[in-house]
């Protein structure tokens, strides 16, 4: 089981340090899906990819620091979560598993893409 996890986490470290070089590149398959698509502004890009670098490397550095790789995967738990609901508020449902068009739509789906974040009843807020 201790070799099983070991490589799992140098997998999904790699996969998120590479998804975070791409980033950094403007890489024009994440540019069109990621600023194109779901509409992140590129002046976000940066931030977006040190998040996942930081990641990449607690994960790794978690294999002997046991703390820094749960913070790093509750981290990255948090980060994929709001990039899934980010990609669900457009409509953008290629690559999420079951949720593609082929499936039928369910109310949370339809809920995500509706939300709209509530208005402050204090009109200085």
């Amino acid at each position: 089981m201790e070799i099983a996890s070991l490589v799992i986490t140098i997998l999904l470290a790699a996969m998120v340090l590479f998804s975070g070089i791409g980033k950094l590149r403007n890489d024009p398959h994440i540019v069109k899906v990621v600023h194109e698509t779901v509409g992140v502004p590129m002046k976000y890009f940066p931030l977006l990819a040190a998040c996942e670098i930081a990641g990449a490397v607690g994960l790794v550095l978690g294999i002997w620091w046991l703390p820094l790789g749960v913070a790093a995967g509750i981290g990255l738990l948090l980060y994929f979560l709001v990039a899934v609901l980010s990609h669900l508020r457009v409509g953008d449902l290629k690559g999420i598993g079951l949720l593609n068009e082929t499936a039928p739509r369910n109310d949370f789906v339809d809920a995500v893409q509706r939300f709209e974040p509530a208005k402050s009843p204090c009109p200085t807020w």
